[in-house]
């Protein structure tokens, strides 16, 4: 079976999983040779963000976790207000290395 077949098939299954709505499907196919690399880059990005949100003195209450595999960057924690969260997504978007922002951020509760 070729990279791409078993990637779509892998789209389907996740599909006839009962319950499930809809897929986004994120996978890439990468050789087993270039393996380590797409890891390492994947690092550095993640770092990239990290360093990115830290500099930002308006939000050093969140608390955010990044996770970026892909070019997608995924957001997880919370901060203080909506704009913080707005802040956060858009500063990560325009992190070099990153294609797509997966906000999972939370608004503190007063």
């Amino acid at each position: 079976m070729s990279s791409a077949e078993t990637k779509a098939a892998a789209d389907e299954k996740a599909k006839a999983v009962s319950g499930v709505k809809s897929v986004e499907d994120s996978l890439q196919v990468v050789r087993a040779a270039k393996q380590d690399t797409v890891a390492a880059k994947d690092d550095d990005v993640e770092d990239l963000v990290e360093a990115a949100l830290g500099k930002q003195d308006d939000l050093k209450a969140a608390k955010i976790d990044v996770d970026e595999e892909s070019g997608v960057a995924r957001l997880t924690g919370t901060v203080p207000s909506q704009a913080d969260r707005l802040r956060a997504a858009l500063l990560t978007r325009t992190t070099s290395g990153v294609r797509a922002v997966k906000d999972g951020l939370r608004v503190e509760q007063d």
